[in-house]
């Protein structure tokens, strides 16, 4: 949303308000959030507004704990799943889109209810938890903040560093979203005719497709990036410390790595409420991963593209962890030199890349996408 000019004049004039009456900017920064968000999709707040309500009225009790306590626990995480399950599942293929930012708010209701059911922190102030749940500058793109860390993360005066490091975030964000992401990945998007692959792949060099799924990688990574970096430098300036949410993943040099650095809040939300407590029931890694990597699928999108995105990078992160427990049977800890440090970020860049075949033919259908992901490697069916 920060192509509207009503995203930049409500930032700016609640820095100003902030500057000189700074007990009248959280009370402000709440009212055009709610503003804003209705503005952009009222069905968001028709949804959220409730279970807000519901998680102000009976946090205390979450809190509690005892048979009482548990059982809204229970009721309020399925009812949160079922809600998103729901709205996804009737949405997917149509041509009407979901509320707005559904799968986020919903994610951090989640986190928020299993945690003051767990006693890791008290209910929250009903106005504080509505800031945090609408922030307007991150409302559509994250990150997946955490409660206890935006309550932390509040400082109550704009300081020059907090000014300093907000300016020169969204400056990064807009070079990121309007140059790389735009003019870069866009064109090299445009090599392949992705809404007509299913027609035109057998045609398409091999090349030509790599680079092609490349330019994707460069549109995703510097579009969403770009829009986390204006959301965390405008949430600094409005007195929000958040956490980032994306750390160079195209350094890594292993998908272990990768997922460590890409989506932070959301990688790091799949880790904490989906791969440990499996791996608590199941102790097998590798089903852990898999689970991880399908909930993180179907919170993008519930089809059968996403669902093989899934599939595919919970087998990658599966043959990396059997090969990381092959390196300690052995003993093989031998530190990597320059280039293979560099080969092995080619490679880890690649099998990215190359699951980029099943979501840029999300339209098309999985047959489609496991021939793009066949051609990759120079397998052709037709």
């Amino acid at each position: 949303m920060v192509g509207s000019a009503w995203f930049w004049l409500a930032l700016g004039g609640l820095v100003a308000v902030g500057a000189l009456r700074p007990a009248l900017r959280g009370p402000l920064t709440l009212a055009v959030s709610l503003a804003l968000v209705a503005s952009w999709d009222w069905r968001a707040l028709a949804v959220l507004v409730p279970a807000w309500a519901l998680l102000v009225a009976f946090g205390p009790r979450l809190a509690a704990g005892g048979p009482t306590g548990r059982r809204l626990t229970y009721a309020f995480v399925a009812a949160l799943v079922a809600l998103l399950l729901g709205f996804k599942l009737t949405f997917e293929g149509s041509s009407v889109a979901a509320p707005l930012g559904l799968s986020y708010f919903v994610f951090k209701l989640l986190h928020y209810t299993i945690e003051v059911a767990r006693g890791r922190f008290a209910p929250a102030p009903p106005a504080a938890l509505a800031r945090w749940l609408c922030l307007f500058p991150v409302f559509v793109a994250g990150p997946i903040e955490r409660w206890d860390s935006f309550r932390d993360g509040h400082t109550e005066r704009l300081s020059r560093d907090d000014l300093e490091f907000g300016l020169t975030r969204i400056v990064h964000g807009l070079v990121a979203k309007f140059v790389v992401a735009e003019m870069v990945g866009t064109r090299l998007m445009a090599l392949v005719p992705f809404a007509t692959l299913d027609a035109s792949l057998p045609a398409i060099p091999t090349w030509r497709l790599w680079a092609a799924l490349f330019g994707v990688g460069v549109y995703v990574y510097f579009d969403f990036s770009g829009y986390s970096s204006m959301g965390l430098g405008a949430a600094r300036l409005l007195g929000w410390r958040l956490a980032e949410n994306f750390d160079r993943p195209w350094l890594s040099t292993n998908v272990g790595e990768w997922w460590r650095r890409w989506h932070i809040s959301l990688s790091g939300w799949c880790r904490d409420y989906v791969y440990l407590p499996v791996l608590g029931l199941t102790r097998r890694p590798i089903v852990s991963g898999y689970a991880s990597m399908l909930i993180m699928a179907s919170w993008h999108h519930l089809s059968v593209n996403w669902l093989l995105w899934g599939l595919y990078h919970g087998s990658c992160l599966g043959i990396f962890q059997l090969w990381q427990q092959l390196k300690r049977r052995k003993k093989w800890r031998r530190t990597p030199g320059l280039a293979e440090r560099i080969a092995l970020r080619i490679v880890t860049a690649m099998v990215i890349v190359a699951s980029y075949a099943f979501t840029t033919t999300n339209a098309l259908g999985p047959v489609v996408g496991l021939e793009a992901l066949c051609a990759l490697v120079g397998l052709r069916f037709r």
